[in-house]
């Protein structure tokens, strides 16, 4: 059995036999879990630190893939939200529509890199996607979210 799924099954015994924990292991996870983004971030930054920048940018498959996340399957599951938001929906699924399509326009995770790093397989060029989503979202985001308000 993996941490990660016993990371999982202890908090849903936990939650589901109502045991709280003492006030000092929350903090303490608390500010555990505070951690978890920049350290991602952290070890993304190391690995873009590693690799020839110019290789990166001169790579035109990491172009055909940036634009494929973030530009063309975002359109895509905008048009199939616009067909569900024709059935008629209220603010509220509204508002669940948006987060699931905050959730397709956002960056490669840096998940993604941590797994190539953990498998050995390519960190460098899933870093380099991840960075390149990154760099492209602060474009693209806005743009799209105005798209999303303007026809849902």
């Amino acid at each position: 059995m993996g941490l990660l799924l016993i990371d999982e099954i202890i908090p849903l015994f936990l939650i589901m036999a109502h045991i709280t924990l003492p006030e000092l292991m929350m903090v303490t996870i608390s500010k555990i879990a505070g951690l978890i983004g920049p350290l991602g971030m952290i070890m993304i930054a190391r690995l873009l630190a590693g690799i020839d920048l110019k290789k990166v940018f001169t790579q035109k498959r990491i172009y055909q893939i940036t634009i494929l996340k973030m530009v063309v399957v975002p359109l895509l599951v905008l048009g199939l939200l616009f067909v569900l938001s024709r059935f008629g929906i209220d603010e509220d699924q509204k508002m669940i529509l948006w987060i699931v399509f905050l959730a397709v326009i956002t960056p490669s995770a840096a998940m993604v890199s941590q797994l190539a790093q953990l498998h050995d397989n390519e960190p460098s060029y899933a870093s380099a996607i991840n960075g390149m989503t990154t760099i492209i979202s602060i474009f693209f985001m806005p743009i799209m979210t105005e798209i999303f308000m303007q026809i849902i």
